[in-house]
């Protein structure tokens, strides 16, 4: 029963990675800017704006037409081009930019447009055969060196996780806030199987609910973690068998792949629980798998 439980939860974590992971290409726009243009460049498009102050770039917003100037507010000379796919695994597009320098002050904003919009390769072209293959290349060179600033930060994630305190048990939470810093609300629900060595007797329901505030760390391409620091409030399997538990808990949750949908959770509290009786200390640690299975860009 407790082999059984722990593989069921396993299982069930695997079969829905599968499913919101989708393949290593992921829509978005990475963008190549040169020395020689003063940073931070400025994107507009659709009525929105980034900031760019890196001189390389990737998010996972498309980017099909934009007005990009440069630090001193100069209009930017670019090369557009784009990568898309479509197939039974799935579809995406991904633009790029290689920004090579800028309009003299004299320019217009107008004749600027019009170079940009004229140098955007049709994807039937030799031309954007090339500017692709450049791209998707010098994408994957710098992919563990490139900063994403505005990464799925957003979104409802699943866990399944193993603890001495709240058992085996299922964690959803919901992240709201920047790329970088934001809070979150969790809620979690399971059974102490492995802990309940009294044969017969009837599994008591484990949960909590929390509220926390989550610091992101420097991403990558396949790579990213962040610290996750709140209080959680519910009953548990210590001191006593569902007895009331009040923590202060410690996690942090690191994801892999380019779409950073899959990965591991780890993490540890301190506390007071009790049953109608003085409070007692309580401790925790605990450890699993986590799957973002809605995900948006705060962009």
């Amino acid at each position: 029963m407790k082999k059984r439980s722990i593989i069921i939860l396993l299982s069930f974590l695997l079969a829905c990675s599968g499913l919101f992971a989708g393949n290593n290409a992921f829509d978005g726009t990475t963008f190549t800017i040169s020395s020689n243009v003063a940073l931070p460049v400025h994107v507009r498009f659709g009525g929105k704006e980034i900031t760019i102050a890196s001189y390389q770039y990737t998010t996972y917003t498309r980017i099909s037409n934009a007005t990009i100037t440069d630090a001193h507010g100069r209009n930017c000379i670019y090369r557009h081009s784009y990568d898309s796919h479509s197939g039974s695994n799935g579809s995406y597009v991904h633009h790029y930019y290689n920004i090579t320098g800028v309009y003299s002050s004299s320019t217009s904003s107008s004749s600027s447009s019009s170079y940009n919009s004229g140098s955007s390769y049709n994807s039937g072209s030799r031309a954007s055969e090339f500017g692709s293959a450049m791209g998707k290349a010098a994408m994957q060179m710098q992919a563990m060196e490139r900063v994403y600033e505005d990464y799925h930060a957003g979104g409802f994630s699943l866990a399944a996780t193993v603890s001495p305190t709240w058992g085996e048990n299922l964690e959803m939470r919901f992240r709201y806030g920047s790329s970088r810093l934001g809070g979150d609300v969790t809620g979690m629900v399971g059974y102490d199987w492995i802990n309940n060595k009294n044969i017969g007797e009837t599994y008591k329901l484990n949960w909590s609910v929390g509220i926390g505030m989550y610091f992101g760390g420097r991403p990558s391409y396949l790579y990213l973690w962040d610290v996750d620091l709140g209080v959680k409030f519910g009953k548990s399997s210590k001191p006593y068998n569902n007895a009331w538990t009040a923590m202060i808990d410690l996690s942090t949750t690191h994801l892999v792949g380019p779409e950073h949908v899959i990965g591991l959770i780890a993490g540890a509290g301190i506390g007071l629980g009790g049953n109608g009786k003085s409070p007692d200390f309580v401790w925790d640690v605990r450890g699993g798998i986590v799957i973002y299975f809605l995900q948006w860009n705060w962009l």
